[in-house]
């Protein structure tokens, strides 16, 4: 988790960065300038994170051994897994983000209780019989539905929110 967690700085760094140009999208440009912002932090947040998931998915435990030492082999595919969530995560965060700038704060709470609820359920299902990557899989089944919903949720209310820009 560590290894994988310190991506979640960049993660925080975006979001600093993408709260107040996306609630400003929203305000002065509508659904279509917050829409625009959104898809770059995505395509940002996907070649950055999807990158390291690649760079995970090729080396397997390096990242572990290098850091732990040999007690750690054959930890690749966790490795996989958290690095996958770390990107779900990010790209929830964008989708949260609009939500917010749309002033729909309160369907991130939805979307976190889903993905918390599928967490719960999974690691009761994952972890007994595959220990440490069942963990894994459960967290990133957790932050996908979770992501999810909050897309979804993001796509549905922006239908509905002012298209056009704020008259001036």
């Amino acid at each position: 988790v560590t290894l994988v967690g310190v991506s979640n700085i960049f993660i925080l760094g975006v979001a600093n960065l993408l709260t107040p140009r996306a609630a400003l999208a929203a305000s002065e440009g509508g659904a279509p300038e917050l829409i625009r912002v959104l898809s770059r932090a995505a395509l940002l947040v996907g070649l950055a994170l999807g990158s390291f998931c690649l760079f995970v998915a090729a080396t397997g435990d390096l990242l572990a051994v290098l850091a732990y030492r040999e007690q750690y082999q054959g930890t690749g595919m966790i490795l996989l897994f958290l690095a996958l969530a770390m990107l779900m995560s990010g790209l929830g965060m964008i989708a949260g983000n609009g939500l917010w700038a749309i002033d729909r704060p309160r369907a991130n709470f939805f979307g976190d209780l889903c993905g918390f609820s599928v967490t719960l359920l999974a690691a009761v299902l994952l972890v007994a019989p595959w220990g440490a990557l069942g963990a894994a899989a459960a967290a990133l089944l957790g932050a996908s539905t979770a992501t999810v919903v909050r897309g979804l949720m993001l796509f549905r209310f922006l239908a509905t929110y002012r298209l056009q820009p704020k008259a001036s």
